[in-house]
């Protein structure tokens, strides 16, 4: 792809992009901005580099006039915990790579997060409920020991049994619940599971409601594995909260998960809120 910037002196090497919306897939560039890069192909890998951090490959693509991030960009909105409300602001470095910098509702530049650190919530997996129990009493996260009804929310999913396969998610953080447009899969389920390419699943919430949800598996170029569009509908809907816990069951027919909510302020009841 040949790309040459139409301003020389660099006069509009900045621009923000407050993220609202779906953002989980893609980003579209500021028209105006567009402008000043002339496009002679259809797409092209551009990179994307955080202050004093890593760098990502998005491929960067002419959709109707408009230049938009796409393969790729969703390894950015998790590497970095990107959130709604989230202010990013870009400099045009040279010719498709771009410096980024992320700013919180505080108003704040986000903290990079150390590798490993992306997905802020905890999680244990288990294939079959037949291989073992888990040791839920010496569970933990980043906040130390679960304590009182959050514990016991995390106690009643491992507590819970089925012959389907599941794993298990216990959210540590609020933005995980209300405001996250993914939510990330345990690898080891997906290694023996999900080791598909990415489709349209469904999750059935505790009513027996189906989401459609976009399964989003880019494992073989190092990439992330989780669910995306849909995640936050269903997350908002089923009003999860931090403290509260999830079984994830997984059916194939309809292919997708049946998901069993535990409340973390009601003593690990299961169901509606």
């Amino acid at each position: 792809m040949e790309w040459r910037c139409n301003n020389c002196r660099r006069k509009k090497r900045h621009f923000f992009k407050v993220l609202i919306g779906d953002f989980s897939d893609e980003l579209r560039l500021p028209p105006d901005f567009t402008k000043h890069i002339q496009v002679k192909e259809e797409s092209g890998n551009a990179s994307l580099r955080v202050c004093g951090g890593r760098t990502w490959q998005v491929e960067l693509r002419k959709v109707d006039n408009r230049l938009v991030f796409r393969k790729g960009w969703s390894n950015f909105v998790v590497g970095n915990g990107l959130r709604t409300g989230d202010f990013l602001v870009f400099k045009h470095d040279r010719v498709l790579h771009f410096i980024v910098r992320v700013f919180d509702a505080s108003a704040c530049e986000k903290r990079r997060l150390p590798a490993g650190d992306t997905c802020r919530n905890a999680e244990m997996s288990n294939v079959s409920m037949s291989e073992g129990s888990l040791d839920c009493s010496s569970f933990k996260h980043s906040r130390g020991r679960v304590t009182g009804p959050q514990q016991d929310a995390w106690n009643a999913a491992c507590s819970f049994k089925t012959k389907n396969p599941c794993f298990r998610k216990y959210f540590t953080d609020k933005t995980m619940c209300c405001r996250s447009y993914y939510l990330n899969v345990p690898s080891a389920f997906v290694r023996q599971h999900l080791a598909f390419e990415s489709c349209m699943l469904t999750l059935f919430d505790p009513e027996g409601r189906c989401y459609p949800v976009r399964y989003l598996n880019t494992s073989e170029s190092g990439g992330i594995v989780g669910f995306s569009s849909g995640w936050r509908k269903f997350a908002v809907e089923n009003h999860l909260r931090e403290g509260d816990a999830c079984v994830f069951e997984f059916i194939k027919e309809p292919i997708g998960f049946k998901v069993h909510i535990f409340r973390g302020d009601k003593d690990g009841t299961e169901g509606e809120r």
